[in-house]
């Protein structure tokens, strides 16, 4: 017997973020419902759970942003998590060597950029499936997250300027989140009202009649690439 109406499940289908958006509310429900019945023991809304609930998603969620803009284009990049830790390491290796922390900031996401448009490059004039392509990146980012670095720890002590724009606390939410949010309003306006953002939806839904009212579909994966691996330098 079915728990919810046959339209329900029509709905899931045609839109499968319906269901995410579906059964992450029911698990919302059922952990804040186990809260308040047993509040000792699930201290799921306690006020130190939320702040590192919420600080834990942002890092991914910044990520997640740049692959959805790439997957729009009709593309993948499965190196962004090796971009992210290489990314990171680059960026408080150069600000422990002197250099300041927001030009070292602007170097790893440089660095991020420049990895998405390689294998957007490699995959476009090769025509070889970005799939394959970024998990080859994401062995090769890996390698040189250990050859830059090794295996042992960063220590990373930027300035107080840039501690209170990216590790500040406004009560229960990390400036980490509060950029999270300030990018995914920029990536929706982006996406759904600008030129670009038609661009990468004409490009990842039908190639050929986006190649024939003009778009040049190279330069605008190229662009989709270069978010991926901004996104994720930047999130690291």
């Amino acid at each position: 017997m079915r728990l919810l109406p046959q339209s329900t499940f029509q709905t899931f289908r045609a839109q499968p973020e319906s269901a995410i958006l579906f059964f992450f509310v029911l698990v919302q429900i059922v952990c804040v419902a186990a809260t308040l019945l047993f509040p000792e023991e699930f201290r799921y809304l306690s006020e130190p759970n939320i702040q590192v609930l919420l600080k834990s998603i942002a890092p991914l969620g910044i990520l997640a942003l740049g692959v959805e803009v790439l997957m729009v284009a009709g593309e993948f990049d499965l190196s962004v998590g090796a971009v992210f830790t290489f990314a990171a390491i680059l960026t408080a290796s150069l600000t422990e060597a002197g250099m300041p922390a927001f030009l070292a900031l602007f170097a790893g996401i440089a660095v991020g950029m420049f990895a998405g448009v390689l294998n957007g490059i490699i995959s476009i004039q090769f025509s070889i499936p970005s799939f394959i392509v970024s998990l080859g990146g994401m062995l090769v980012w890996k390698g040189a997250t250990l050859l830059y670095h090794g295996a042992t720890s960063q220590m990373f002590r930027p300035s107080s300027a840039f501690d209170a724009i990216f590790g500040s606390q406004l009560w229960l939410l990390h400036a980490s989140f509060i950029w999270f949010f300030i990018l995914a309003i920029a990536c929706y306006f982006l996406l759904h009202h600008h030129k670009l953002g038609n661009h990468f939806f004409a490009v990842g839904g039908n190639l050929g009649a986006a190649t024939a009212i003009g778009i040049n579909p190279t330069r605008v994966k190229l662009i989709a690439f270069a978010f991926a691996g901004g996104f994720a330098a930047f999130a690291g």
